[in-house]
């Protein structure tokens, strides 16, 4: 077990099927630093020996909600003017999304890529035609 300390975290580094593994535990006590460490090797060997846990999908309502109270905690919070183009952005997209099919969509998908990933999956499925609202 290797486990070592970086300021106040501990950090685990070890080999895995030849490959270096080198993650931050987020832990600041070695007790818990260890659980994790634990959980993290047992979950690559499950994962190789096809042992695997699916997560359930998220419906997109739900995971457009979790996308929307995730940004707000962010570190740099958004504005108020693009908290509220991404609420509308949503709320444009929810009555479409639901009434073309049931989309499953994971939270960490819409985290890691943002609102732009809303208007691709709406245009890759045809769903959408942002952009052509009414002119003034």
């Amino acid at each position: 077990m290797s486990l070592y300390r970086r300021g106040n975290v501990w950090w685990m580094d070890f080999r895995f099927h030849g490959q270096r593994i080198q993650e931050t535990t987020e832990m600041n006590s070695i007790t818990r630093a260890r659980e994790v460490f634990e959980k993290r090797k047992q979950a690559l060997k499950d994962s190789s020996h096809g042992i695997k846990k699916w997560a359930q999908p998220l419906l997109f309502a739900t995971a457009a909600g979790d996308y929307l109270t995730l940004a707000k905690g962010k570190k740099k919070k958004w504005s108020p003017r693009m908290l509220e183009i991404q609420k509308n952005s949503v709320a444009h997209l929810l009555p479409i999304i639901i009434l073309a099919a049931s989309l499953a969509i994971e939270t960490e998908y819409l985290v890691a890529f943002g609102a732009v990933t809303l208007f691709l999956l709406a245009s890759l499925a045809g769903l959408s035609q942002m952009g052509h609202g009414d002119s003034k």
